[in-house]
């Protein structure tokens, strides 16, 4: 059970940190509507945030260290994809020093 509620904490922290990540723009024509889900997402981040806070003040380094792991396992994620997309819309050198 211990080793379960390690696992739990690590995926719920890095649900969190996933989570911090939201789209500028959601798809809709409706800014209400994409007001709603924006607010339903930070309703849903912060309600895990405050479950991985509780667990980490049980004041046990296993949980601690996991939740550490987990938002940093988030992080490392959120980032991975943001430079894998910024590195695909970016032009390439080669096409560049082509134009010119």
């Amino acid at each position: 059970m211990y080793i379960l509620a390690l696992f739990c904490v690590f995926l719920l922290a890095a649900a969190v940190e996933i989570c911090s990540v939201s789209p500028a723009k959601i798809g809709t024509g409706n800014p209400i509507v994409g007001a709603l889900i924006q607010t339903c997402v930070y309703a849903v981040r912060v309600g895990i945030a405050y479950m991985v806070m509780l667990a980490v003040m049980s004041f046990n380094l296993g949980i601690f260290f996991a939740a550490v792991a987990g938002h940093a396992t988030g992080f490392f994620l959120v980032k991975v994809r943001a430079l894998a997309n910024q590195n695909e819309t970016a032009p390439k050198l080669g096409n560049a020093i082509q134009i010119i």
